[in-house]
């Protein structure tokens, strides 16, 4: 016997998600362009996902900026980076993504801290203190400044 409740609506707050199917976010990496936004690929990716009946999509991680901790191009989507351009092709797939019954969450990340890869970074890794960073410990992560924090937390706010 199939079990109902996964084809029960769930409310998350005020966005009625027309069942209980959820798409953990995963990695985009190479789906995104230099400028930060989600290729068409990764759009029709995601879109392929509503119309198999998923009722939420959580995206890839998507950076805030990129200046802090600077991560090489094309890597993961990042809203200032190309504002303008980020939110045209955004919108473009949630509407595609809404036309199937699905609501999309944009994660978001204001770094990705001791775990970023040294190897995709531009800039050494950054940490709210000065620990080893995960992928190579002999790597102590610069400690981010007061006025480093409240940038990503401007930041955040924009996104």
């Amino acid at each position: 016997m199939q079990n109902s409740k996964l084809f029960e609506p769930l409310e998350i707050n005020s966005v009625e998600i027309e069942n209980r199917i959820a798409m953990a976010p995963m990695a985009i990496g190479g789906l995104v362009t230099q400028d930060g936004c989600f290729t068409k690929r990764a759009r029709d990716y995601y879109v392929e996902r509503a119309k198999g009946g998923t009722g939420l999509i959580i995206t890839s991680v998507t950076k805030v900026e990129n200046e802090i901790e600077r991560i090489k191009p094309g890597i993961f989507p990042v809203i200032s980076a190309n504002p303008t351009r980020f939110i045209k092709t955004a919108s473009e797939m949630n509407e595609q993504i809404h036309a199937h019954g699905t609501k999309i969450f944009l994660q978001l990340t204001l770094g990705l801290g001791r775990v970023a890869d040294p190897h995709v970074l531009e800039t050494e890794p950054v940490a709210p203190s000065a620990v080893p960073n995960y992928w190579k410990p002999d790597v102590t992560c610069r400690e981010l400044t007061t006025k480093e924090v409240e940038r990503l937390v401007e930041k955040t706010v924009q996104g």
